[in-house]
């Protein structure tokens, strides 16, 4: 935040705040919040150059670096809370990119009986230290090579994944050939908007984002109901709802 101090008299002055498109590189201020106390201290980092014979002396200081302390005390009022909390917090800037391995299966696993998939290459599936259980897309979505959102632990031994005890009592439900397909699931954020039936042929839902073409879609994951249907979303335009 780069700040901007402009006395009016000794006791009467105003302090204004601006976030810096570029670290170093000050912006003219924004926010002028009301403020009780304020203090401002600066602190400087020097190299002492030392010369002289046996009674050498400091010649020289160089500087290798100055900081701004700023205390600022203040009873903000409900419209300033956000611009605090965002100094606080930070601005959440980082952008975090989920992995998307994919890999092939090095032989088949059998509905109700395996308990694990080995994959030509792990890498990506799981990271160093993570526990827990996550999901991945088996198969192709053939009558021979079905699709199956299957839930398997972490951490991962090398290219072997293990199915979650919670997932089908720990066996796959469907059989998969080898060579079969294991991806990440691309998420949609969207819901129904009405209540689908069996046999029905249409769905509702209340947002198409990553919905477009004829897309494999996973529906009530993770329940009773869960399914996996391909979607005729072809013709899909507009803010919704869709069917």
């Amino acid at each position: 935040m780069a700040t901007v101090i402009v006395p009016i008299r000794s006791d009467n002055a105003y302090v204004g705040f601006a976030q810096e498109a570029t670290a170093g590189t000050p912006v003219a201020p924004t926010w002028f919040p009301r403020w009780v106390d304020l203090s401002i201290e600066y602190d400087m980092k020097a190299e002492e150059v030392m010369e002289g014979d046996g009674t050498r002396h400091v010649s020289q200081l160089v500087k290798n670096q100055q900081m701004v302390k700023i205390k600022y005390k203040c009873y903000p009022r409900m419209n300033e809370m956000g611009a605090i909390e965002k100094q606080v917090m930070g601005t959440g800037g980082d952008t975090i990119t989920t992995a998307t391995p994919s890999s092939t299966s090095t032989g088949s696993v059998t509905g109700g009986t395996s308990t694990s998939i080995t994959l030509t290459s792990g890498t990506g599936f799981a990271a160093t230290g993570q526990s827990g259980t996550f999901q991945m897309l088996v198969g192709a979505g053939t009558t021979a090579d079905p699709w199956e959102v299957v839930t398997f632990t972490a951490p991962v031994s090398g290219a072997v994944l293990t199915v979650a005890a919670t997932y089908n009592g720990g066996k796959f439900k469907s059989n998969h050939p080898s060579g079969t397909t294991v991806a990440s699931i691309a998420t949609v954020n969207t819901s129904f908007t009405n209540s689908p039936s069996a046999g029905g042929t249409t769905i509702q839902v209340g947002n198409q984002i990553g919905i477009s073409g004829t897309p494999a879609v996973v529906l009530s994951p993770g329940t009773a109901n869960e399914e996996i249907v391909t979607l005729n979303a072809s013709s899909v335009t507009g803010t919704g709802p869709w069917t």
